[in-house]
C-alpha cells in the first residue's frame, strides 16, 4: 500500500523504508537475524507475571512466573538457547544489633546474602514460533520457571528476597522484593511436654504447622486433636480408656506466631497421648504422636471474694444442690447445734456465665511480703520480682506470664499491675510493678502482705487480663500503641539556650522539624507491643510530656534503641529546661541561662562528651565506672533500658540519685546538694546541651519505647515472694461469693434430711428436729425462688425418718432407702414420682438390710442404685451393694460383681467401714468420699472411684498431704470434679468449700 511511487508516499502520509530479512510489522513474529534495535533483549517491553512474583511458596517446583521477552522494538525475542534466561536472588533483611562500640556503621543495615548462580527457565512447549520445527525443539519467546536461591533447587527458606530476572544478562526489571512463605503443611511442632501437667488444672498445648522445609505456616488450617489415656499412675489400677476430641472452640490461633493454643483440662492422673492430624491441604501432612504425664490432683479451696463466708454456713448434716453454676445449701445444724431452715447460695461456684469455673480459675497462690515506713495513707507502687522461669518449667504458668492477679490479703481487692518487658517473662527475676491505691496500706503497720494468684493457659494468650494496665499503675506512661504521636502524652517542644542563636534561627528549614516531623510512631522496630517512637535520620527535635505535678520520689524508665552512629545525641531527662511552644509556634525562652546552670539530669548518647560510652548529665560525662558503686557501660547497637531513680530525704537518711543503663548503675550520688525533681519527661534528638545545632550530631536515627514514671517511695522495702514449693493450691475466680436467699414460708428447720434435683427444682424429704422426725416433701424452685409444700396424691407414704438416702432417676423417680427414727432403723425402699406426686413402696425390706448414715447414688441413665457403708444393726458397715430400683432386689458386690464375665477386685484396703460419708455418680463411675467410724473419729479423706463397666475400685491419688477430711458434710459432682462443703472433722466445724478434680 505504501510504495515509493505511490500517492501516499508522495504526500508523506506513510512510512517508507527497507524491510530487513525476516522482519514484519507484527510484534508477534520473531526476527531471524540479529540487528541493531530489534532482536536485542530489552526490559522495556518484556513482561513478567505469575503467582510467584510477589509471594512464593517455599520449595515449590511448580512454575511460579512467566517471562514474555521482547526486544527494543517490542518484537518478540527468541533465541535457540535456554541459558539466555536466568534469575538471580538474594536473601534480604535488616540487621539491627551489634555488640561492638560504634564503628562508623549505623544500624539497622541491610544484609543481602546468598546470591544464586543463574537458574535457567525452559521454553514453554505451548508457544511455537514461525520456523520452529515440528515437533520441537521450540525457540519461542515465553519462558517459565521457579524461584530458586542456590543452584537449580527451589528456595526452601521463608523470608524476604531480592529477585532479578535477566535475558542475555540484560535485566528486564530492576531487582524487586519477593516474599517466600511456607508451602503445604508437612508436619507439626509441639512445645516440649516433658514437665507434664497437673490433674484438674487447665493447661494448653502450643502447636505450629510447618512445611517440609520447617517453615512456619501463618495461615490457619483445620486440624484434629485427640487426647487418650494410656495408663494410670503407679499404684492405681487402669480401669478405663479415656479418649477426647478437642473441639475447634478450644483451639485458639495466633496468625502472628502461627501458633495454635489447644486448651484442655484432664482430671485423671496418668500417661496420655496427644495425636494431631491435619485436615486441610494435608496430602503431604505427617500426623503427630507424643505422650505426656498428668500428675495427681490436689484439693483446691474454692476462694470467695475477700474470703468472706457467712457464719451460718458453718453447718453439718445439711443438703446441697447445684444449679446454673451455683451451689445451694439448705438446713442442717449450725456449729452450736442450732437447727436451721435457711437457704444460702455460693454464686459462680461451678460456672461463670455458662462457662466452667475451672476454665477461668487461677490454680496457685503466692504470698508477697514487704516492709514500709509511712505515717499517712498514701498510694504505693511496689516492685515484685518472681521466678517465672521455674513456673513455666513446671507448666504452672503460661508463656505470656500474664495469667496473674494480685489482690489485697484474703483474696481482697484486685490490684493493677504492669509486667515489665525486661527481663520479661521466663526469667528468674520477672518484674511486676503493682499499684496499691490509697487506703489499702495502713500507716505505722510496717509490714504488709499481698497475694499473687496465677496459673491459667487462657489468660493472656486468649483472654485479656484487664489488671495488666500500665496507665493505672504509673504516674506517667506511654507505650505508643495508639498508633500516632498526637494520641500520645508527648507534645513537641523547643530546647532553651543560653544564647540567641536558636531564637534567631527558628525559621530556618533545618529547625522547622522541631515541632513537625522529627518524631513519628512506627511499627518498624517495637521493643514491646506493636509500635515505638522513631526519630528519623537527619532530624532534630524535642518531645515533652508534662507531669501532672512535680514529684521527688520517682523512677523514670525508657527503652532506647541506639543505632551505633559515631555521632549521636539522644537523651531523656526529668528536669531539663525546655521552652513551651505558644500559639503561633513562637518559642518562649526563659530569662535564665541554659540548663547547665542547674542540677538537671539526663542520660543517653552524647558524642560531644564521649563517642563509645553512654553519658549522663549534668555536667555531661561518660559512664566511667570510677565512682564506687557505678559501672562503665559501652555503647552498642540495640535496645537499652535507661533509668533515673530519685528519692528525697526521709527518716532513713538523705535522698539519692541513681542513674542506670541496662540495670547497671552509672551514677550514684547523694541528694544533699539538691534533690532531683521530675516535672516532665523530655526526649531530645540531635541537640547539644546549649540547644544549638552541632554539625553531624543529628545524622543518625533512634527509637524510643515503653516510657514510664513510677512513684516509688524510699520508705518501701523490697518485696519477698514465696517459693514455688510454698505456693498454695487454690481455685480462685473473681466474683465468687455467698448470698443468703430470702424465701417466704420455708420448710421447718431440720437436719439429716435428703435432697435431690430434678429439672429446675430441688426436693427435700424427711429430717429431724429435736427428736421429731419428718416425712414431708418440699419443693424449691430455682427460677422463682419459692418454697412449696408437696401434698402426695397417695395415702401410703414412708414413715418419718432421717439419716436416710435419696437419689433420683432420669425419669423423675426419687428413691428413698433406709434411715432411722430414734433407735429404730429402717430397711425399706420407696419411690416418689416427682411429676405425678405419687408414693409407691418398692420393698418393705431390701437385702442390704436396715441402716442409716449410708450413701446411695444412681448413675445417669441407669435404674440401679449403689449403696455403701452406714451403720447397720450389727455396727459400722463397709458393704457395697447394687440394687434394682424397680424391684428393690440388692446384690452384695463387696467382694466383686455377680457377673463372672466381668473382672472384679476387692474393695481398696483403705475403704473400710464408715458412715456419714457422701457418694455421687455420673454415667460411668460411682464416687465415695469422707465419713467417720469408731477407728477414725477425725474423719476420712480418701476419694474412691468405682467403675461400673469393669466392676473395680481404685483410690484416687492426691498431692495434698494430709488430704481434706470431712464427715456429715455435703458433696456433689460439678464440671471437672466434685465439691465438698461444711461438715466437721477432729472436733472442728467447717464453713469452707473445696474442689477435687476427677
Amino acid at each position: 500500500q505504501c510504495t515509493p511511487e505511490g500517492e501516499l508516499a508522495i504526500v508523506g502520509n506513510c512510512l517508507q523504508g527497507v524491510l530487513l530479512d525476516g522482519a514484519t510489522f507484527t510484534t508477534d513474529t520473531p526476527s531471524t537475524s540479529v540487528g541493531e534495535g530489534y532482536n536485542a533483549a530489552s526490559g522495556k517491553y518484556s513482561e513478567i507475571f505469575g503467582p510467584g512474583i510477589s509471594v512464593y511458596p517455599a520449595g515449590s517446583e511448580d512454575p511460579m512466573y512467566t517471562v514474555i521477552a521482547k526486544d527494543k522494538c517490542n518484537f518478540v525475542y527468541t533465541k535457540n538457547d535456554a541459558s539466555a534466561y536466568s534469575i538471580r536472588t538474594q536473601h534480604y533483611g535488616l540487621y539491627y544489633n551489634d555488640e561492638r562500640p560504634p564503628t562508623g556503621i549505623e544500624y539497622p543495615t541491610m544484609f543481602a546474602e546468598g546470591m544464586s548462580v543463574p537458574v535457567y527457565a525452559l521454553p514453554s512447549a505451548s508457544r511455537q514460533c514461525p520456523g520452529d520445527p515440528t515437533p520441537g525443539p521450540f525457540r519461542g519467546d515465553v519462558f517459565t520457571g521457579f524461584f530458586a536461591r542456590n543452584g537449580s533447587s527451589p528456595t526452601t527458606e521463608s523470608g524476604s528476597y531480592l529477585l532479578e530476572i535477566a535475558v542475555d544478562n540484560v535485566p528486564i526489571r530492576k531487582p524487586f522484593l519477593i516474599t517466600v512463605v511456607a508451602h503445604l503443611p508437612h508436619h507439626f511442632y509441639v512445645a516440649p511436654l516433658d514437665a507434664g501437667f497437673s490433674a484438674g488444672v487447665p493447661f494448653a498445648f502450643k502447636v505450629q504447622m510447618k512445611d517440609k522445609n520447617d517453615n512456619i505456616i501463618y495461615v490457619r488450617k483445620l486440624l484434629n486433636a485427640e487426647i487418650s489415656l494410656l495408663a494410670t499412675v503407679q499404684g492405681t489400677t487402669a480401669v478405663y480408656t479415656e479418649g477426647r476430641q478437642i473441639p475447634p472452640e478450644e483451639m485458639v490461633f495466633n496468625p502472628e506466631t502461627g501458633e495454635y493454643t489447644i486448651l484442655t483440662t484432664l482430671g485423671y492422673p496418668g500417661s496420655y497421648s496427644l495425636v494431631l492430624v491435619g485436615l486441610e491441604d494435608s496430602s503431604e501432612m505427617n500426623s503427630y504422636f507424643s505422650t505426656f504425664e498428668v500428675k495427681p490432683a490436689a484439693w483446691r479451696k474454692l476462694l470467695t471474694n475477700d474470703l468472706k463466708v457467712p457464719m451460718p454456713t458453718k453447718r453439718f448434716e445439711h443438703t446441697s444442690a447445684v444449679y446454673n453454676g451455683d451451689i445451694y445449701i439448705f438446713g442442717g445444724a449450725l456449729y452450736d447445734r442450732t437447727y436451721v431452715n435457711d437457704l444460702y447460695v455460693l454464686k459462680n461456684a461451678v460456672a461463670v456465665d455458662g462457662m466452667p469455673a475451672t476454665d477461668e480459675m487461677l490454680a496457685y497462690k503466692k504470698t508477697v511480703t514487704f516492709g514500709y515506713t509511712i505515717f499517712e495513707e498514701k498510694a504505693l507502687t511496689l516492685e515484685v520480682r518472681v521466678n517465672t522461669a521455674e513456673l513455666l518449667a513446671a507448666n504452672r504458668m503460661n508463656p505470656t506470664c500474664l495469667d496473674v492477679v494480685f489482690t489485697m490479703p484474703n483474696n481482697g481487692e484486685g490490684l493493677d499491675f504492669y509486667l515489665d518487658p525486661f527481663p520479661g517473662c521466663n526469667s528468674t527475676e520477672t518484674l511486676y510493678i503493682v499499684k496499691l491505691p490509697v487506703g489499702t496500706v495502713s500507716p505505722y503497720k510496717y509490714s504488709q502482705d499481698i497475694e499473687m494468684y496465677y496459673g491459667n493457659p487462657s489468660i493472656g494468650p486468649v483472654v485479656r487480663n484487664d489488671y495488666n494496665d500500665p496507665k493505672a499503675v504509673f504516674f506517667m506512661y506511654e507505650g505508643f500503641e495508639t498508633g500516632s504521636l498526637e494520641k500520645s502524652i508527648f507534645r513537641p517542644g523547643v530546647p532553651c539556650t543560653n544564647g540567641d542563636s536558636l531564637k534567631e534561627d527558628m525559621d530556618r528549614s533545618e529547625h522547622r522539624n522541631l515541632r513537625d516531623g522529627a518524631f513519628e510512631v512506627t511499627q518498624q522496630l517495637p521493643f514491646a507491643g506493636k509500635s515505638s517512637l522513631y526519630v528519623g535520620w537527619g532530624e532534630m527535635g524535642v518531645l515533652v510530656a508534662r507531669a501532672p505535678m512535680p514529684v521527688k520520689n520517682f523512677k523514670l524508665r525508657a527503652w532506647f534503641y541506639d543505632s551505633d552512629a559515631s555521632n549521636s545525641s539522644h537523651y531523656m531527662s526529668p528536669d531539663f529546661m525546655d521552652c513551651d511552644v505558644a500559639e503561633g509556634e513562637k518559642s518562649l525562652l526563659p530569662e535564665s541561662m541554659g540548663p547547665l546552670e542547674g542540677t538537671s539530669t539526663a542520660v543517653g548518647t552524647y558524642t560531644l562528651a564521649h563517642t563509645t560510652k553512654y553519658c549522663v548529665a549534668s555536667p555531661w560525662e561518660s559512664t566511667s565506672g570510677v565512682t564506687p558503686g557505678t559501672e562503665e557501660v559501652f555503647r552498642s547497637a540495640g535496645w537499652h533500658q535507661l533509668e533515673v531513680y530519685a528519692t528525697s530525704q526521709t527518716v532513713r537518711g538523705p535522698g539519692r540519685l541513681v542513674i542506670s543503663i541496662d540495670r547497671q548503675p552509672v551514677k550514684n550520688v547523694s541528694a544533699i546538694g539538691g534533690e532531683t525533681s521530675l516535672d516532665k519527661v523530655l526526649l531530645s534528638a540531635g541537640f547539644g546541651v546549649d540547644g544549638i545545632l552541632h554539625p553531624g550530631l543529628n545524622l543518625n536515627h533512634a527509637f524510643w519505647d515503653e516510657v514510664s514514671v513510677a512513684l516509688l517511695d524510699a520508705l518501701v522495702d523490697h518485696s519477698e515472694v514465696t517459693s514455688m514449693e510454698e505456693d498454695e493450691n487454690v481455685a480462685m475466680i473473681e466474683q465468687r461469693f455467698w448470698h443468703k436467699l430470702e424465701v417466704e414460708k420455708p420448710p421447718p428447720p431440720r437436719y439429716a434430711h435428703s435432697s435431690v434435683v430434678y429439672d429446675d427444682k430441688m426436693y427435700i424429704f424427711g429430717g429431724e428436729r429435736s427428736a421429731y422426725a419428718f416425712n414431708d416433701i418440699w419443693e424449691y424452685s430455682f427460677e422463682d425462688n419459692t418454697w412449696n409444700f408437696v401434698t402426695p396424691r397417695s395415702r401410703n407414704v414412708p414413715s418419718p425418718r432421717y439419716d436416710h438416702t435419696a437419689a433420683v432417676t432420669d425419669d423423675g423417680l426419687m428413691i428413698i432407702y433406709g434411715g432411722r427414727n430414734g433407735m429404730t432403723l429402717h430397711g425399706d425402699m420407696w419411690s416418689f414420682d416427682l411429676v405425678a406426686k405419687l408414693w409407691a413402696p418398692i420393698a418393705p425390706t431390701v437385702d442390704a438390710g436396715a441402716r442409716f448414715g449410708h450413701t446411695a447414688a444412681i448413675p445417669k441413665g441407669s435404674t440401679d442404685m449403689y449403696i455403701f457403708g452406714g451403720y447397720a444393726d450389727y455396727g459400722f458397715s463397709g458393704a457395697f451393694f447394687r440394687c434394682e430400683v424397680a424391684t428393690g432386689k440388692c446384690f452384695n458386690i463387696t467382694l466383686g460383681c455377680e457377673n463372672p464375665e466381668v473382672s472384679s477386685i476387692f474393695l481398696p484396703t483403705s475403704l473400710i467401714h464408715r458412715y456419714e460419708h457422701t457418694s455421687f455418680a455420673d454415667d460411668r463411675f460411682v464416687y465415695i468420699y469422707g465419713g467417720a467410724s469408731v477407728s477414725e473419729t477425725y474423719g476420712f479423706g480418701g476419694v474412691y472411684k468405682f467403675s461400673i463397666a469393669s466392676c473395680s475400685f481404685e483410690e484416687l491419688p492426691t498431692t495434698t498431704a494430709p488430704p481434706i477430711r470431712r464427715f456429715e458434710h455435703v458433696a456433689g459432682l460439678i464440671d471437672g470434679g466434685f465439691f465438698v462443703h461444711g461438715g466437721h472433722a477432729g472436733g472442728d466445724y467447717y464453713d469452707d468449700a473445696y474442689f477435687f478434680p476427677l
